[in-house]
């Protein structure tokens, strides 16, 4: 309060100096403003530096006791989170834990595609991390506030659970060699060409729905002579 008020009077004492003629005296009147100007802007900019903000400290969902991965991964200053729900996930929650004395509130549920206007569901506070039912192929919004010393933060999560028919992966590697072309899920088709040192090929496939069974065939190996081009084998007939 008392850098508070020299600091008041030394801007009223500025505005008298501007005002008036430049003396001897009042240039002194000028410098001393500025100086006790300067040592009261310290700390008051490292006070508005330190306000705490209203953050989550963990948040995580999870399916009975299994996690549930979110993009992006969890980090504070994130906001907007997506999950998806194998087909045998019949429900989820959220584990959400306020950094120091923030505390949740404003908890809503969107559970019609994720359209709010659609339909808009209040969530008591201590049911946050009850269970949430979302049906196959549905998208559903679960959005809250972060409050602390009247600052608000809302984090937001997009959940879709799969129908449970899809046919799609979500990645294919081969160890030691590039399909062609780069890896894109809706595409079916891809070429490979190993080093001639290579006498398997090694394939990792990541399934978009851990319910997802894999069914494999290969053809027997042709046999290359010297001369042959492999665009014209009966293979890629």
């Amino acid at each position: 309060a008392r850098c508070f008020r020299a600091c008041r009077a030394c801007v009223c004492c500025l505005f008298r100096v501007d005002e008036m003629m430049l003396v001897a005296r009042s240039e002194v009147a000028y410098t001393y403003c500025l100086q006790i100007l300067v040592l009261c802007a310290i700390p008051w900019s490292t006070a508005v530096s330190e306000t705490p903000e209203p953050l989550l400290d963990v948040m995580y969902l999870k399916y009975k006791q299994q996690p549930i991965d979110t993009t992006p991964t969890f980090d504070r200053m994130v906001e907007q989170y997506h999950a998806t729900l194998d087909w045998k996930m019949k429900y989820f929650s959220v584990q959400a834990t306020p950094l120091g004395d923030a505390v949740i509130r404003n908890i809503h549920l969107c559970p019609l595609q994720a359209n709010c206007l659609a339909k808009d569901q209040t969530v008591v506070t201590m049911d946050l991390s009850r269970n949430i039912m979302v049906e196959p192929g549905s998208t559903i919004l679960y959005h809250f506030d972060v409050m602390l010393m009247g600052s608000v933060r809302r984090y937001a999560i997009t959940v879709h659970r799969l129908r449970g028919n899809e046919t799609d992966i979500t990645a294919m590697n081969v160890h030691g060699a590039s399909p062609y072309p780069a890896f894109h899920s809706p595409t079916r088709d891809y070429e490979c060409k190993l080093d001639i040192g290579m006498e398997a090929a090694l394939i990792e496939i990541h399934l978009l729905d851990q319910g997802q069974t894999i069914l494999a065939a290969a053809q027997p190996p042709i046999p290359l002579l010297p001369d042959d081009n492999i665009t014209r084998l009966p293979s890629a007939q």
